[in-house]
């Protein structure tokens, strides 16, 4: 049996797996896009402003939805992923766009 080759590569210190393959632009924008989210939470969930994260402020990092401090960084990047042609805004169609999915049994 053949063995998939595996690469990791490292974008910005954002591992990738990859197989088979080297990542495609796609995948690079993808990781810079989640590059600068993280940086964004960081610095929300950094509340003591030391630029380390205690258990608690860690905890808030990778689970911000609850977090009222970290409201702005949820909402942000909820717009960002709504937002199909980047004007800054949500227009009905790219909200129930986003919220329906149609799928095919045929």
């Amino acid at each position: 049996m053949a063995r998939n080759k595996l690469f990791i590569v490292n974008i910005f210190d954002f591992g990738i797996a990859v197989e088979e393959h080297w990542p495609t632009k796609a995948d690079m924008e993808e990781a810079i896009i989640q590059r600068d989210r993280d940086h964004r939470r960081f610095k929300l969930a950094d509340v003591d402003y030391d630029g380390l994260l205690s258990f608690d402020e860690f905890v808030n990092f990778l689970h911000p939805e609850g977090v009222k401090h970290m409201m702005t960084a949820v909402v942000r990047e909820t717009v960002e992923d709504m937002d199909k042609n980047k004007d800054g805004k949500i227009s009905q169609s790219e909200y129930i766009g986003k919220m329906v999915t149609v799928v095919s049994l045929c």
